[in-house]
Order: structure tokens, then C-alpha cells, then sequence
């Protein structure tokens, strides 16, 4: 089992249309733990040579009310669960910051989040936006609504038993294994046991196969990988689809569906001919391919280079076409 992780820590920096851009100590990406409460700094960054902008901070989304501006003296701050009553509600600003250019300015800001989950937020992402809203300077109104921002991002588990798994598959040539992998996540509150199964099936949905994938005890915010192996040397060259069913208690099995394809991304030449190939008469070249794919194969052209004795000649390329399963 991997233990998920809490916080992604990154440098990022994000500029938009404005001179105005925003720096930021961590980029953060968690799962819902209760209590947590931890600060952060980040930077407004002018990156005009001379000229001076005039901005405000705010805060927006669903997880805004658990995201806390440390505010400075006399400084104006903007909360809203609605982002669109920022970019709309917001007419002036009374002493908003000034920052010269080339200049950077320091903020910090706390996640603070209750021991027990608030119903307000909803199972699964759940986003706070942090950002800086430019405006004009010397009036404090809003200019143009420019503004720069970085989601905080809270990941709250679902009530009970809650997987989710994602299936990979790697194509192979006719006669070797197709491995799938499987990673089943834990989004739930409760401990789970999952068990899986592979069934293949062809491009017409009919099923052809049922693999075991095995088994895994699957704790609460962790994750486990399954796997299984296909034997292809029974199975003709062609697409299949691969899909993962995992019983694990839930209200529904989880699943997942990968495409994958068995053969030779190839073709086979049958026959090159030339027609009218007469003195002084164009001639007509045509080349008779076959798929060795089992699917169609786009964009497929030839290239026919015409000799005898010590001449040679390169016709023109033909045409791409699609070669026929």
C-alpha cells in the first residue's frame, strides 16, 4: 500500500495579461485532515520595468471560508465563496497596494481546517483561489478586473466505503502477454477489501476473456496496485477493450476501461504494378497493400522509385489514404 501524500510542495510563479503576477511557497493539494492548520507565504511580482500597479488581495471558492488572509494594517482583503462576485461585486478599493516596477511584495495566508468535516464542503476536490485583483492606482478603483490567482485544493472523503481505480494496458505483438496494471485509491472513510477482474472484449463489445487480478486490503486515504497478465497467442490481430470491475462493498463495483491492440502496426505489400507504360503516355503506378494491423491504418502512402539499367526515376509521392482492416 502507498500512502498518499498531504502536500505537494512547489515554487511556482503565474503571470497573465497584466504586469501583475503572483509567487507562490507551495502549491497545495490534500487530503481533508482534521485540525490541520498550517501558513504559507506568497508574493505579488511587478513584472513591468517602470511602471507602478496598484492591486488588492482576495480569496474565492467553496474552501475560501478555511483559507485565512493574514492581513496587514489598514489593508482591505476580499472573501467569497462565489468567484463571480469578485470578478463583478468589487467597484472600488480603499488604499489598495502599491508595487513599483520590478518590485515583489511578501503576503502570507493560513489553511485552517475543522476537526469535523463542514457540510458545506462536498465530498471529492474542493478549491479555495487565491489571488491579487489589480486596480487603478491613486483611485482605488477597479481597472479592467485584471486579475492573477492559484488554486488551494482539499480533497474530502467520501462518507463509507468509496474506491476509485484507474486501469493502464500496454498493446503487444500477437503471441506475447499484454500486462495490465491497476491502481485502486481509497477516497472513502472506511478501510475497504477489494477484489478484482479483467474481462476483454473485442471492438463489437463481445466478451472474450475474464482475468483474476487478485486481491488488496485497502486503507482509508491509501492506494494499492493490482495486475494481470493476458496470453495473446489464441487472439487475432485487432483492438480490444480491457475493463476493470473491483468489489470492495460499496454501493457499486468500481471501474475502469483501457484500449489496447494486438499485432503489428504494419503493412504488407501484395503487388506493384504500372499501367499505359508507353512511350510518350503517362503511366499509372498503383501499389496493392494489405493491414497487418487488424484496424484500419490512416495516412498510409507510397513512395516508387522507377528503374532500368542506369536509370532511375522517383515518382511523385501518392496521396495518404486508409488502409482497410
Amino acid at each position: 500500500m502507498l500512502a498518499c501524500s498531504r502536500v505537494f510542495l512547489a515554487f511556482a510563479c503565474f503571470s497573465f495579461v497584466s504586469a501583475l503576477g503572483v509567487s507562490h511557497q507551495a502549491l497545495i493539494s490534500m487530503d481533508y485532515e482534521p485540525g490541520f492548520n498550517e501558513s504559507y507565504g506568497y508574493a505579488a511580482i511587478n513584472s513591468a520595468d517602470n511602471d507602478e500597479v496598484a492591486f488588492a488581495r482576495y480569496v474565492c471558492g467553496p474552501l475560501s471560508p478555511y483559507v485565512g488572509l493574514n492581513l496587514e494594517v489598514g489593508e482591505i482583503v476580499f472573501v467569497e465563496r462565489d468567484c463571480n462576485a469578485i470578478a463583478s461585486g468589487v467597484t472600488s478599493v480603499a488604499n489598495p497596494h502599491i508595487l513599483p516596477g520590478g518590485g515583489i511584495k511578501y503576503f502570507t495566508y493560513t489553511v485552517a481546517l475543522p476537526q469535523t468535516i463542514p457540510t458545506e464542503l462536498k465530498p471529492g476536490i474542493n478549491q479555495a483561489f487565491l489571488g491579487f485583483m489589480q486596480v487603478i492606482a491613486g483611485t482605488g478603483g477597479v481597472g479592467g478586473r485584471v486579475a492573477v490567482q492559484i488554486p488551494i485544493t482539499v480533497y474530502v472523503p467520501y462518507p463509507g466505503k468509496y474506491l476509485e481505480v484507474f486501469l493502464s494496458a500496454d498493446s503487444a505483438k500477437r503471441g506475447e502477454p499484454v500486462e495490465f496494471k491497476m491502481r485502486a485509491e481509497n477516497k472513502g472513510t472506511e478501510n475497504v477489501s477489494a477484489t478484482a477482474i479483467i474481462r476483454i472484449s473485442d471492438s463489437t463489445g463481445k466478451e472474450l476473456k475474464k482475468l483474476e487480478a487478485g486481491s488488496a486490503q485497502v486503507a482509508t486515504k491509501n492506494s494499492a496496485t493490482l495486475s494481470a497478465s493476458l496470453d495473446t497467442s489464441d487472439m487475432e490481430i485487432a483492438s480490444y477493450t480491457a475493463k476493470a470491475v473491483v468489489e470492495y462493498g460499496g454501493s457499486a463495483p468500481a471501474t475502469s476501461e483501457a484500449k489496447f491492440k494486438i499485432g503489428e502496426l504494419s503493412i504488407r505489400i501484395n503487388n506493384v504494378g504500372i499501367e499505359n507504360a508507353y512511350a510518350g503516355k503517362t503511366a499509372k503506378a498503383y501499389v496493392e497493400v494489405e493491414s497487418m494491423w487488424g484496424d484500419p491504418i490512416s495516412g498510409v502512402y507510397a513512395e516508387i522509385n522507377v528503374t532500368k539499367g542506369a536509370y532511375s526515376a522517383l515518382l511523385e509521392k501518392t496521396f495518404p489514404q486508409t488502409v482497410g482492416a
